[in-house]
């Protein structure tokens, strides 16, 4: 009988079944993050720092473990809702993320007040979502600082949280304008 060696060049049995029982456990991990996220657990949102320039900034809001919501509508939000409170100076100018949309308090200057951001179509449960909201300054006035809050609730489900950032318009001076979302107001 003829008996020939393997070359070493090829991978053995042994070597095979040994990843191949490493990498069931990780392939498990990896199909039940979704699944463990859908099922239940609070949504959290993150404020992603603000970034822009002396007239416009972009205030992201990191959203995720979102639990399924339908599409609101301007005036109907029944799904996420996030409630930017505006001081004078300031509007909403556009959302750059697909799927939401947003209406101001006051619709063509800077008076300030709430500017509603929502989402327009459904979500799916175990969502992920970085939802950027451009902000304009009033072209008219000098340098704006101050904290920015916006209030988020879901409304099919009755939760409610806050979010905040620090902005800057120009360079700082003077007093920095006051956070007057709920979140803000302690």
């Amino acid at each position: 009988m003829n008996h020939q060696e393997p070359p070493a060049s090829l991978v053995s049995r042994r070597t095979v079944v040994t990843a191949a029982a490493w990498s069931v456990p990780v392939v498990a991990l990896a199909t039940a993050a979704p699944s463990a996220a859908a099922s239940g657990g609070d949504p959290t949102f993150v404020a992603v720092p603000a970034f822009g320039t002396d007239t416009s900034q972009m205030f992201g809001v990191l959203a995720t473990n979102l639990p399924a919501a339908p599409a609101s509508g301007e005036g109907n939000y029944i799904g996420v809702l996030i409630d930017f409170c505006l001081p004078e100076g300031l509007r909403v100018t556009s959302v750059a993320t697909t799927g939401w949309a947003f209406t101001n308090s006051d619709e063509v200057g800077y008076a300030g007040g709430d500017a509603f951001v929502y989402n327009t179509d459904a979500i799916t449960a175990g969502t992920t979502v970085e939802i950027d909201v451009a902000i304009g300054k009033d072209p008219t006035l000098g340098n704006l600082d101050g904290t920015l809050g916006a209030d988020i609730s879901i409304g099919t489900t009755g939760f409610f949280t806050g979010v905040e950032w620090t902005y800057v318009y120009g360079t700082p001076t003077g007093t920095p304008l006051p956070n007057c979302s709920s979140s803000g107001r302690g």
